[in-house]
């Protein structure tokens, strides 16, 4: 029984589509961790002298008059540190990834562990900067009936191109789960499910929508839990992102509620059969 469907989705003429390319019986890595990122050198500059204590995870807020952006130091370690009047310099390392950014709100440079600002410094080397993302690993879709109808969709043919997603399947073929999904196929092989079937694999390095590694599901139908920008059947409420609502102080901002992304973001959505269900 196909468990997924892969799909195009687009406009054209006012009316979206639908176009299913190919089903699979199962899917392996989809809910898999992004791969770890690389340690880096991080150097913060003009700190209390208490930042000589630091460990663990911690927040950096980092912020121009063009830019703010919210850092997440994972399992931070500091080295040493050097003198600088009454401040000091802490030379650290750490796993580091983008949370948050946006406009600037004026200069700002604070830490945070736990939630609670642990207090501010002068500045951070390289900091604000670009981020190239999340590194995940691939998603190989198994006993695949079409694989050969597996490829990008061409934006260029449509009125608008919403893209390509995974349709999780119930034993009756309805779709009670949808997700982004980039199809780069890497490879092609015959399956062991059965004759006429393939295993494909599609690479996901450069993708920027993932469903949660999380092991939460719908409470109603089963479905796996998805993040915020994917549906569980029709999406009904859907959490706020990023920055919390309303108008912070001038340079500074209050502490996203931050995960890993190998964390759960509930979602409420409806069933097929219109009730509401939340993950749990």
């Amino acid at each position: 029984m196909f468990r997924y469907e892969v799909v195009h989705w687009y406009e054209d003429d006012h009316d979206e589509i639908v176009e299913v390319l190919a089903r699979a019986v199962d899917t392996d890595g989809l809910f898999a961790r992004p791969r770890p990122g690389d340690r880096e050198r991080v150097v913060l500059r003009g700190c209390p002298p208490s930042f000589a204590g630091l460990t663990g995870n911690c927040m950096l807020e980092i912020g121009t008059d063009d830019e703010w952006q919210w850092w997440s130091l994972e399992d931070l370690v500091v080295h040493g540190t050097v003198p600088d009047g009454d401040l000091i310099d802490v030379v650290a390392s750490a796993e580091v990834r983008l949370v948050d950014d946006g406009p600037g709100l004026g200069p700002c440079c604070n830490l945070s562990t736990a939630g609670a600002r642990v207090g501010g410094c002068r500045g951070v080397d390289g900091f604000p900067r670009q981020w190239e993302g999340l590194d995940w690993p691939p998603v190989a879709l198994i006993g695949v009936d079409h694989p050969e109808r597996i490829r990008p969709l061409d934006r260029r043919k449509h009125s608008w191109a919403g893209g390509e997603r995974l349709h999780a399947l119930d034993r009756h073929g309805h779709v009670m789960a949808k997700v982004p999904i980039d199809l780069d196929v890497a490879s092609v092989t015959p399956s062991a499910l059965g004759d006429g079937l393939f295993d494909v694999v599609l690479d996901q390095s450069d993708s920027e929508e993932r469903p949660d590694p999380s092991h939460g599901r719908c409470g109603t139908c089963g479905a796996k839990a998805f993040r915020r920008n994917a549906t569980c059947g029709r999406l009904s409420t859907r959490p706020a992102a990023g920055r919390g609502a309303g108008s912070p102080s001038r340079g500074s901002r209050s502490p996203p509620q931050t995960r890993s992304a190998a964390s759960t973001t509930s979602t409420v959505a409806t069933s097929p059969t219109n009730r509401a269900c939340t993950l749990r």
